[in-house]
This record gives C-alpha cells, structure tokens and sequence, in this order.
C-alpha cells in the first residue's frame, strides 16, 4: 500500500521540488543564451579599415599630438597603449607588410621609435591588435 505522502506531494518536499525546477529552468535558459551568442562572424575584420585606423592614429602620436585629441582625426576611435597614454613621444613608425586576421581582428607588427623622458630614441617591435567591429579598436597584444 502506498502512503498518502508518496502520491500528494507532502509539504516537506515542496521545496526540494520548487528548487529543482528552478534549476532546470536557470539551466535552460543559460544554455539557449549561450548557444544563440555572436561569435567571430557577427563581428567581421575589414583588413583596409583596421589599416587605415591604424595609420591615422600612429601619424596623429607622431605628430605630438596628445591622446585627447584623436577623436577630432578619428572618431570613436579606441586606443590602448601605455607607451602612447604615458608621454612617450613616437619618433618613428614601420608597420609590418604582413599581419593575420582571426576573423574578427587583425594582428600585426610595428616596428616603434620611442623617446621616453628625454633618454635616446630606442627602437621596439610591438604587435597590435586591430578590430573594425562595432566599433573600431587598437590595443597591445
């Protein structure tokens, strides 16, 4: 014979229950969001936009021009460099002929002509990471 507790629900498991259906239900939704997520092809590379982004904002640190000022030659335009936000002036610049994309940005080597707090000029190879995607993106690998 069965107990009155195995076939209407007794109050001392209604909890368990209620949270099991919960956890289900944060499980559900969890994995749906993560599956229908953007991946690299909702944010394409455009190789001669990240180009011309780079260039534009390489000259604009050549020029001596300060970091407040690049939105006024490239709008939107974000940049991540400690050398460039610490003072460093950028003497001279050599972009790499060749570079990869991942499908989303683009990696490439530049040679930098650095002056720090009035030492020589000193030469290094840094490689940047370019996105065009929403919005256009510079920052050290």
């Amino acid at each position: 014979m069965f107990s009155a507790c195995c076939v209407i629900p007794c109050p001392a498991r209604r909890p368990v229950v209620i949270r099991s259906a919960l956890a289900i239900l944060l499980l559900g939704t969890v994995a749906a969001i993560g599956c229908g997520g953007r991946g690299a092809d909702a944010y394409p590379l455009d190789q001669p936009q990240a180009e011309a982004a780079l260039r534009a904002w390489l000259d604009h640190w050549k020029s001596g021009k300060s970091p407040d000022g690049l939105n006024d030659v490239r709008p939107g335009l974000v940049v991540g460099d400690v050398d460039w936000n610490s003072g460093a002036k950028l003497k001279d610049y050599t972009i790499a002929e060749t570079g990869f994309s991942d499908g989303t940005n683009w990696h490439i080597a530049v040679t930098l002509e650095l002056e720090r707090s009035g030492a020589s000029a000193e030469k290094s190879e840094i490689t940047y990471v370019v996105g065009t995607s929403p919005v256009e993106t510079i920052f050290r690998k």
